[in-house]
């Protein structure tokens, strides 16, 4: 999405009279099918998702010919690439839920799992919609709670995934050493000599299971440790930058307004 555009939008399709297609390959979509039906290509197959279905589109997940029924309406939201890196998964839920998801882009609720749902995108919408002095931070939090609830629906279906397979260990194993080394250290290579393979294969690795590069999962792990820090205001932003390995302040800033869009002292206002 172009830079000037929110991080996060949430719809209503009858409401506001937009369809979530328009949003493939430049946000993160997440829909909750509420009446009538849409359909899909998505590998090659065709894809129809009804009443009372989750659907999410990964950024790159080759989504084609989106159809919908006359009487279609869902509630939708939306999440740009650089606000995804404000918050973290735990690992292992990380490499289950992505590689889930990638392969099932429809998953149909239940009936109390429906209910959960709307909750969980009824709060969103309301902090997506409202203006608030800590927006961002409400967001960020509600986001990180469906994500939670989101999981633990699919776990019913986790069994189904084959993830004893090399490159899903690797995987599991990366996203551990990232969690463990991201305060000192940032660069593929780093990870790939720790796990004795060459930063190519670690690169297809990451981008096969979960659709994101080794570099997003180094910088979604940062992030968590910055916005923590920087949530303290007994930390300064020279303490924040020493603690987490950074050669200068200056470094740090350019960081943190790369990849959150704002600088250090602008996130803590």
């Amino acid at each position: 999405m172009d830079s000037k555009e929110p991080a996060y939008l949430f719809k209503n399709v009858k409401a506001d009279g937009t369809l979530p297609h328009i949003f493939l390959g430049k946000a993160m979509v997440h829909l909750l099918c509420k009446k009538g039906s849409m359909s899909f290509y998505f590998a090659g197959q065709k894809v129809e998702a009804q009443e009372g279905c989750l659907v999410i589109w990964q950024m790159r997940s080759g989504i084609q010919q989106v159809q919908y029924s006359p009487d279609f309406d869902a509630d939708f939201f939306i999440i740009t690439r650089s606000f995804m890196l404000q918050f973290t998964p735990d690992a292992q839920w990380a490499s289950l839920g992505f590689t889930y998801i990638k392969m099932h882009p429809v998953f149909p609720l239940l009936e109390e799992e429906y209910a959960l749902m709307q909750k969980d995108f009824q709060d969103i919408q309301m902090r997506m919609t409202t203006q608030h002095p800590f927006q961002n931070n409400l967001v960020r939090n509600l986001l990180q709670v469906f994500m939670y609830d989101m999981w633990s629906i699919y776990s019913r279906e986790f069994h189904k995934l084959s993830l004893n397979t090399t490159a899903n260990l690797h995987f599991n194993k990366f996203l551990e050493l990232v969690q463990e080394h991201c305060k000192q250290h940032r660069s593929v290579s780093f990870y790939s000599d720790k796990m004795f393979i060459s930063s190519p294969y670690l690169l297809q690795v990451c981008q096969q299971v979960s659709d994101r590069s080794a570099s997003d999962w180094i910088v979604y792990y940062t992030l968590q440790e910055i916005v923590s820090r920087l949530s303290n205001p007994q930390l300064s932003i020279s303490q924040i930058s020493e603690e987490l390995c950074f050669s200068s302040v200056s470094h740090f800033s350019h960081y943190v307004k790369k990849h959150l869009g704002v600088s250090p002292q602008e996130f803590r206002k």
